[in-house]
């Protein structure tokens, strides 16, 4: 039976009301996810395809074991790597007394929570929250990582921005960079989008922009006291990543990974959104100042204050991941696509896509092959011969174009595509959490 058709048959049913209620909220595509993921993850298990179930040892994988110190213990140890992560996460673990599997299933709620915000702001199909649900790289909300916290405050920031809340974005900043070391990347993306929407905001652009600012300077702010009071550093966080070889330096040419080749074609994904954010920055930003200074009078496309902040919150991961880490991608997919920022900029494209589908077919194509490019392809890609680096890239250009095709206007498929889509991220979001599982690192 058909999505729609199991829609329709509860609708018609004793609970309709409920029902309603729930597809008002987007929780039935949800609730779907959820139930074909646990019987995916299943099914692979018992035919052998998947090796390990997410108890509790194999749970406090990499970070996640240092996020339950954090909670026991607060950052009594500088040694143990414990100040690179933001306090907000491990003390609301310990306030909540659950163990890694419990934490776990919260945060995985919290980051389907976020999905549902998103989708009822930015009204996206089930089928497209569906698909934003189920990126390979949301295996980190599955998992006692700060992701799945962080996306419900990002889906709870960029309602606050579509919707001009000032309120609802003041506080989910505050709660975005005491969860993690965000504030770096979100004053440059909150001034791009504040500037370049500034004859729009009123009599309360001034408010917006220095409330905006101050709320993450308080937020920096209380970290660096928590890390000063227990460690004496208040600059701990810092000299942490500066340990971890974290330090701006020109990237090393061609681009890889350390995460391995399971990951390494999300992290490329991650890069080309990068990428194209950056150049839709420049083009925006330009645009904005040549019309400030009257060269031109035509203003820029009005796009949503989320999208905006969004784009440079993109670009500016791509940069810092460049810069502080010589070329290395490992993370980007991490920071950029298990994020709901990601989910946004996609939104935007699907709005575009039905009245320039060409056009953002050769805008994907061209970014695939930069990324490629710079990946060392078609001689220079990890151990590829080169027709098996092009047989790789184009399964990855296939990818990311795909995405362009699930909108009812760009394809009379869009549903088989869509569908395609869904299965092959559920299988590899079960591939990826079986490698955490095992104690792979993967971002």
């Amino acid at each position: 039976m058909a999505l729609s058709q199991i829609r329709l048959a509860l609708a018609a049913g004793p609970n309709s009301a409920w029902y309603a209620r729930a597809q008002q909220a987007q929780l039935f595509p949800l609730i779907v996810h959820v139930l074909l993921l646990v019987g995916v993850y299943a099914g692979l298990y018992c035919f052998g395809f998947v090796h390990h179930l997410p108890t509790p040892d194999r749970l406090l994988s990499w970070d996640a074991g240092i996020y339950q110190r954090v909670a026991a213990a607060g950052y009594d140890d500088p040694t143990q790597g414990k100040s690179a992560f933001f306090p907000l996460y491990p003390y609301l673990w310990r306030v909540l007394h659950l163990g890694p599997v419990g934490m776990s299933l919260f945060l995985a709620g919290c980051a389907l929570l976020g999905a549902a915000v998103l989708a009822r702001t930015f009204r996206l199909t089930g089928r497209q929250t569906m698909l934003l649900v189920s990126a390979p790289a949301m295996v980190f909300t599955l998992v006692p990582y700060s992701e799945g916290l962080f996306y419900l405050w990002a889906a709870l920031l960029l309602c606050g921005m579509h919707r001009r809340n000032l309120s609802l974005t003041l506080v989910a900043l505050l709660l975005c960079c005491l969860t993690r070391a965000a504030a770096t990347l979100f004053v440059p993306a909150y001034l791009f989008a504040e500037l370049l929407t500034w004859n729009q905001g009123g009599t309360r652009k001034w408010l917006s922009l220095w409330g905006g600012l101050l709320t993450m300077a308080a937020a920096m702010a209380l970290v660096m006291l928590v890390l000063h009071t227990q460690t004496g550093d208040a600059l701990a966080f810092y000299h942490v990543q500066a340990q971890w070889e974290h330090i701006m330096r020109l990237p090393v040419f061609p681009l890889h990974s350390t995460a391995g080749i399971d990951v390494l074609w999300l992290d490329a994904v991650a890069l080309l959104i990068a990428w194209l954010s950056t150049v839709a920055c420049l083009l925006l930003g330009s645009w904005w100042l040549v019309r400030l200074l009257g060269i031109v009078r035509t203003a820029p496309p009005a796009l949503s204050k989320a999208v905006l902040f969004s784009l440079g919150y993109a670009a500016g991961t791509g940069a810092y991941l460049l810069l502080y880490q010589g070329g290395d991608l490992a993370n980007s997919n991490r920071y950029i696509l298990a994020t709901p920022f990601a989910g946004v900029l996609l939104w935007q494209l699907w709005q575009l896509v039905p009245t320039a589908r060409w056009r953002a077919v050769f805008v994907g194509a061209v970014g695939s092959l930069a990324v490629a490019l710079a990946l060392g392809f078609p001689f220079r890609f990890e151990n590829f011969l080169p027709y098996e680096a092009t047989w790789y890239f184009g399964l990855y250009a296939a990818y990311v174009l795909a995405f362009l095709f699930v909108v009812k206007e760009t394809s009379p498929w869009y549903r088989e595509i869509a569908t395609g889509l869904y299965i092959l991220n559920l299988v590899m979001l079960a591939h990826l959490l079986d490698l955490f599982l095992e104690f792979s690192w993967i971002g």
